[in-house]
């Protein structure tokens, strides 16, 4: 909105008030004339009547014809009317002088008893009734008024333009006066407004001048009143200003004089800041080298002592020996997280602490750590419950390896500080959008509680409880890693608790919704099975009820062990027995004779399979008992997997399962890979050899740097672990010679350091290995780095809690195609007819695109994407294998030649399936449609 001037404002409101006062004033004065005017021609009509109507009645009393008219005329002549009638009693015209009086604009009658007078369009007519009574006496007229006679009556008309012109003489002389009086007015603001406008002009070139520091500006203004006084204090506003301008100036020479000599002092404090920072860097530096060398040297014998209490508890010991060696596991365990939690502890201070983004296995992750804790926890009767609720998924892309941390801590924290009860696992999605979920995991248990002392101080580094019923010790800084680690993730922890009722700690993290969209196994096996579950732990119950709920099986629950043997046979006596039960022990039942006597009466005697559920710890006698009564054998926490496969098994009435595996193991590769093994410290050489034996590959131990560089020029391997530290050539060195002296063949180097910094994997990468493992090592990441970079499929694969050994991925598997495409077999046909069609020219793109990684990668992960839904699964994990390495910087051609050749060859095969085999000819029931 544009801003009004002051001289525009000063016009407007000066003026308003003399325009509406003088616009009343002429509004009123010619309202009051134009009722004079009105008043004066009806006074003027009225008058005129008067005074003939006595001559007209003498007329009317008996004069002739003639007179009356010429008494007419007379009227006429002499008045200001226009015309003039008179009429008879009768209301006759008697004699008529002038033009037709125009007609009335009310219709009211022409003649009435009395005087009165109507309005037309440019005149008004005027009438008045000749009585008896203007030639009787007085006395008559006030006694007989009532029966006084007309002798007729006389009608007139005035014309109205006389007055018309009086009226616009008057309309003319209030405007023109009040114009004058408007201009005159105008002209005396607007002789002000140029007044105060140049005041204001004066005013504001001096404020102006002010502005631009001109501090000799004074004001010289013609005035007297506040006009002089305004100029006076101008005047002397810009003196005091002058001299605050002399005041300032000298002390801004003081001030910089201060200022120089301040940076002259502040510089040199900079120059001993720097130095100061340097020796900070220094010693930071320092505590860094400290750390990673402690680490190593630390690291490696408990390497040694980890892995050969691994070999050592797959012998045959006493149950005092196998107690002796699970303590020194474990206190080898515990020396390994102490390590871990100051490194970790020493990454959040230097700001260093990664966090990974992988895609992985949120029920697995927490599976495993029950696992790792069951023992423990089960030394002191307490269970260990997870709950993973069938809204949170399963697949997810985040930190895998911290998230386990934090769990760990968070449980193991509860299995100290409790004597017995359980301790529950709830995983849930707090809430979740399109591209991200944000988890919940909260651990309840049921020891002492917190005072809000404590927990106050649960968060805070080097801050332990103090609990007399554990002995373990500790650093104190698991809680505050997981803190840290739960921000990083972009999520908080926290506790809530009470003393004597337990406590409940809480974490959130954030991570990416699984892009591949991993889907977990389907439960379409079992929604028309009917299983029996017994519990009398109703946590313990509920978290195996959610399992069997998962897999969208109809089972009945049971606290008391009476009620679940009666209604097994209850069942069968209405003729719909269970086709399973589960019989999940509490501690209190373990080496209760009565359980297997139990099992054997529901398996033999009824004929019903049974799933045993016991913890880990049970006696050896106890533990044959129920192996040899029971189907299948499962130990508490039990994995979602292992009930799904030992459903499996059962239903297809499968032999009994066990989850003991022989102690003695078949090689794992049909062609026993070549490697080399480069280790100075010689315990860790002979377990790393004993454990690539185990794995049934053909192993070359090597001590050093150079030994190794001979080997490999006389020798043909496939695969070198090489150890980062060594006397003389270390690992990193050792490499770099070895990549000059390669001619055409890549040969897979892969690193091997007791080392947990970040700094030392990348520069092992950046010394041209392929890969990096840290100490101490197990069988399964062996079996994985071998696999990955020689190409050597091994026979079956490591897992020592599966109760039975996963089968072979199949080319086509029929049943996941239909369930793919939502159980339509014919749109299941028409995407595998589709994808037959797409990988025929996928594998043309890829032989003559397999040198251009960036050009192969697009090929292979649209494959990949295509291989996903048409129930191919040797063909989409080989094709996500070769996106994963493609994806991977620095590229290995050689690694990426031998998976493109084994994509090729898995390509051939759904081809030759597809040749070979009629897509739909196949019955989609409970038996297996899987071909190989």
């Amino acid at each position: 909105m544009p801003k009004i001037s002051t001289r525009h404002r000063h016009i407007f409101f000066s003026l308003i008030p003399t325009l509406l006062l003088s616009a009343v004033l002429g509004v009123s004065f010619l309202f009051l004339r134009l009722n004079d005017l009105k008043e004066t021609q009806l006074n003027e009509g009225i008058g005129t009547l008067e005074n003939f109507s006595y001559l007209v009645q003498i007329s009317l009393n008996g004069a002739p014809q003639d007179s009356i008219q010429a008494i007419a005329y007379y009227i006429l002549n002499n008045s200001n009317a226009s015309s003039v009638i008179i009429y008879n009693d009768a209301q006759h015209p008697l004699a008529k002088a002038g033009p037709e009086m125009s007609p009335p604009l009310n219709k009211a009658p022409t003649l009435q008893n009395h005087t009165y007078h109507t309005q037309t369009s440019n005149s008004v007519r005027f009438s008045t009734p000749l009585r008896e009574d203007l030639l009787s006496p007085v006395s008559t007229l006030t006694k007989n008024r009532d029966r006084l006679k007309n002798w007729g009556w006389i009608e007139i008309e005035i014309p109205s333009y006389p007055t018309s012109i009086k009226r616009y003489q008057a309309f003319t002389l209030v405007l023109i006066i009040t114009l004058i009086s408007w201009l005159l007015h105008l002209a005396i603001i607007l002789q002000r407004a140029h007044q105060v406008e140049l005041l204001i002009s004066k005013f504001s070139q001096a404020f102006s001048g002010l502005k631009a520091g001109n501090f000799k500006t004074s004001l010289r203004i013609e005035g007297s009143g506040d006009i002089s006084l305004l100029e006076a204090e101008f005047n002397s506003m810009v003196y005091a200003l002058q001299q605050s301008q002399k005041e300032i100036f000298k002390s801004m020479q003081q001030v910089n004089d201060d200022i120089n000599e301040t940076l002259e002092t502040i510089e040199v404090q900079n120059i001993e800041l720097d130095l100061a920072r340097k020796e900070a860097i220094k010693a930071s530096q320092t505590k860094s080298d400290f750390l990673a060398s402690m680490s190593h040297e630390i690291r490696t014998p408990l390497s040694g002592i980890i892995g050969f209490t691994k070999l050592l508890a797959k012998s045959n010991l006493s149950p005092h020996q196998q107690e002796q060696l699970n303590i020194i596991q474990k206190s080898a365990y515990d020396l390994l997280v102490l390590i871990n939690d100051i490194l970790d502890f020493s990454k959040i201070e230097a700001g260093k602490l990664e966090i990974d983004q992988s895609t992985f296995n949120l029920r697995e992750v927490i599976e495993e750590v029950s696992d790792m804790l069951a023992p423990l926890a089960q030394e002191k009767q307490i269970e260990l419950i997870s709950l993973y609720y069938a809204d949170t998924p399963t697949y997810m892309v985040g930190d895998a390896l911290r998230v386990k941390q934090i769990i760990t801590n968070l449980v193991n924290n509860g299995i100290k500080f409790s004597s017995n009860g359980n301790i529950l696992i709830r995983t849930m999605v707090e809430s979740d959008t399109n591209v991200s979920s944000l988890i919940k995991i909260t651990i309840s248990d049921q020891g002492r509680g917190l005072s809000q002392t404590e927990q106050e101080s649960l968060f805070q580094a080097f801050k332990q409880l103090d609990n007399k019923t554990n002995t373990s010790g500790g650093t104190g800084l698991g809680l505050v890693i997981s803190k840290h680690l739960t921000e990083l993730m972009g999520g908080g922890i926290g506790c809530n608790s009470e003393p004597g009722k337990g406590a409940t700690f809480w974490f959130t993290f954030r991570v990416r919704n699984d892009p591949m969209e991993h889907k977990p196994p389907s439960p379409v096996l079992f929604n028309n099975e009917r299983i029996a579950l017994y519990d009398e732990n109703p946590g313990s119950r509920l978290a195996i009820a959610q399992q069997l709920k998962q897999l969208d099986a109809h089972y009945d629950e049971f606290e008391h062990l009476d009620d679940f043997t009666s209604s097994i046979h209850n069942k069968i006596t209405e003729k719909t027995p269970y086709h399973v039960a589960i019989m999940s022990l509490s501690f209190s039942q373990e080496g209760d004779p009565i359980i297997p006597i139990t099992i054997e009466n529901i398996e033999k005697t009824l004929n019903c399979r049974i799933i045993v559920i016991n913890h880990g710890l049970t006696q050896t006698s106890f533990q044959v008992l129920l192996n040899k009564s029971a189907s299948a054998v499962l130990h508490k926490p039990v994995r979602f997997m292992h009930t799904l496969t030992t459903l499996q098994n059962l239903l297809k009435r499968s032999p009994s399962i066990s989850l003991e595996q022989s102690r003695s193991k078949p090689p794992l590769f049909k062609v026993p890979p070549k490697i080399l093994a480069v280790d100075d410290t010689p315990s860790n050489l002979q377990l790393l050899c004993i454990f690539l034996s185990q794995l049934g590959t053909n192993v070359t131990p090597c001590h050093s740097g150079k030994e190794a560089l001979a080997l490999i020029r006389d020798n043909k391997f496939d695969l070198v672990f090489m150890d980062y530290r060594m006397p003389e050539l270390n690992g990193p060195e050792t490499t770099k010679i070895i990549r000059k002296q390669e001619q055409n063949k890549h040969l897979p180097i892969i690193g091997l350091t007791a080392h947990a910094m970040p700094e030392e994997k990348r520069l092992i990468i950046e010394a041209g290995m392929n890969d990096c493992i840290t100490k101490p090592i197990d069988e399964k990441q062996l079996l994985n780095i071998i696999t990955k970079w020689t190409g050597h499929c091994p026979d079956t694969h490591i897992d020592a809690k599966a109760p039975v050994l996963p089968a072979p991925q199949s080319t086509v598997d029929l049943s996941e195609s239909v369930r793919l495409a939502g159980g339509k077999q014919p749109l299941a046909r028409d995407m595998f007819e589709k994808l037959i069609y797409s990988i025929k020219k996928d594998r043309k793109n890829i032989l003559s695109e397999k040198d251009n990684a960036e050009q192969l990668l697009e090929i292979v992960h649209s494959l990949h994407g295509a291989s996903r839904y048409c129930g191919v699964p040797s063909l989409c994990n080989q094709a996500q294998t070769t996106e994963i390495l493609l994806n991977t910087t620095p590229r290995c051609q050689e690694q990426i030649d031998l998976e493109v050749r084994l994509l090729i060859d898995e390509i051939d095969k759904v081809i030759d399936w597809s040749v070979n085999n009629d897509f739909l000819g196949f019955q989609t029931t409970a038996g297996s449609t899987t071909l190989p």
